[in-house]
This record gives C-alpha cells, structure tokens and sequence, in this order.
C-alpha cells in the first residue's frame, strides 16, 4: 500500500496525535489533583472509607470509657457524695 506522503508529514500526523493524548493526559491528571485536593482538604477520604460499623464500634467504646471513668469516680468519691445530698 503506497500512500503519496511522505516521511515527514506521516511524523507530523504522529506528533499531532500525541500532543492531542497529552492534552487528554494532562487534562485528567489534573481533574484527579482536583479531586484529591477535594477529599484532603473536607476529610471526606476518611469518613467515606469508615464503614457505619467501624462508626458503631467507636462510638460503643467512646461510651464504655466514660462509663468506667464515671463509676471510678463514684467508687473514689461516693461517699462524699452521699454526705452532701443526705
């Protein structure tokens, strides 16, 4: 198959190519920088990864610490605290 251009306008059409996918390239690289910045800047990777039980779990523990930390206290000052209100 004989086509009628020549070596330099087939190396053109190929430089041309390539800068269009460049472009193509460039433009999503930079929608990906976007949207990295996006979820770093809100926190959103973090919470969009932690599953509701993770969530639950946190929680659940959150409560039993300030469940001890409540009955150490009334363990450590209930009477006191009996003498004031009665």
């Amino acid at each position: 198959m004989i086509t009628d251009q020549t070596p330099w306008h087939i190396l053109g059409d190929i430089r041309e190519s390539l800068g269009r996918l460049e472009g193509k390239f460039d433009a999503q690289r930079e929608r990906n920088e976007k949207t990295d910045a996006n979820l770093a800047d809100h926190g959103d990777r973090i919470t969009a990864l932690e599953t509701d039980q993770d969530r639950m779990k946190t929680r659940f523990n959150l409560l039993a610490w300030i469940g001890s930390v409540l009955l150490a206290l009334l363990t450590v000052f209930g009477d006191r605290i009996l003498n004031l209100l009665f």
